[in-house]
């Protein structure tokens, strides 16, 4: 007689996922996008941080924020990006980030070296 094989019970996007330890309370993810939202310093705008707490009540479980930059040198035309790299703008990210959590989000942040490695 042939034997059936199991079959598994496939999750549903709408599940909550453990990634290693880190529940997460879905499976949406938001992935980095370009915002164009942050002063000179490379901050996080009031409209940055609507843009991304919109999703974060939309119902995602997790999302990386775009690329951010570490150089805390790199600011002028043409750079206009977010900077975590200054040690003066950490606290506007981290304001940012704790109003995502209310949320019950995870958040990351995708960093980018600017110029020649």
């Amino acid at each position: 007689m042939k034997k059936r094989s199991k079959i598994l019970k496939m999750p549903k996007i709408s599940d909550p996922i453990t990634i290693r330890n880190m529940e997460v309370k879905n499976r949406f993810g938001y992935p980095p996008m370009v915002s164009g939202s942050h002063d000179g310093e490379g901050r996080p705008t009031e409209r940055a941080l609507t843009q991304y707490e919109q999703k974060a009540k939309g119902g995602v479980g997790i999302m990386t924020y775009e690329a951010s930059m570490v150089d805390p040198w790199l600011k002028g035309p043409g750079m206009t990006g977010p900077n975590i790299g200054r040690a003066e703008n950490i606290p506007a990210f981290k304001e940012m980030t704790d109003q995502l959590h209310q949320h019950n989000v995870k958040v990351g942040m995708q960093i980018n070296k600017v110029g020649m490695i």
